[in-house]
């Protein structure tokens, strides 16, 4: 039985092999255009996303409610010097909850598409769902919001890195 565990020969040995023996050295055949894109791979990547997406969007709903508690309980205290403005509150807790209304469904739409294509149209496929990543991550990575996110002193979260996370999952699938 051969050992499966030898390197391939250089160019130099191939080259060797070929003239003095007489044996070609096959050579990889391309993948197909579009091919890369393995459907299994494609179907894990979307679960990442839709799963980060959706543990983001609670994670950002419990920092608010966290905020907002510890917003109440400071203006509740009588000892306290100033108090917070509660309206003004409400607008940045409502900010936290729109932080992902830019990472909409498009691009789980995307993936769906690129899924769901046939061989012939998967590649256009797969290119589109890969400018829905390029904004995704161009928005993730120009996000103040979620960057604050991460490191805020109410709960501790990983918003922004487990998204960015997912999103490279949906890099490397395609």
């Amino acid at each position: 039985m051969p050992d499966t565990n030898v390197a391939p020969p250089s160019d130099a040995k191939a080259e060797w092999i070929a003239r003095v023996l007489g044996v070609a050295i096959a050579q990889a055949a391309a993948p197909p255009a579009g091919a890369s894109a393995s459907l299994v791979a494609l179907q894990k990547a979307r679960l990442a996303w839709a799963t980060a997406r959706r543990n983001a969007g609670a994670e950002l709903q419990a920092v608010g409610r966290d905020l907002r508690a510890a917003v109440l309980a400071h203006n509740a205290d009588e000892e306290a010097a100033d108090e917070y403005e509660e309206a003004d509150l409400d607008g940045g807790v409502e900010q936290l909850g729109a932080a992902l209304d830019a990472l909409d469904e498009t691009l789980v739409d995307a993936l769906d598409d690129a899924l769901n294509a046939g061989a012939d149209d998967r590649p256009a496929r797969v290119a589109a769902a890969r400018a829905v990543l390029g904004r995704f991550r161009a928005f993730l990575g120009g996000s103040r919001l979620l960057a604050a996110v991460d490191g805020n002193g109410f709960r501790p979260c990983t918003v922004r890195r487990d998204l960015d996370a997912a999103l490279k999952t949906v890099a490397d699938a395609l």
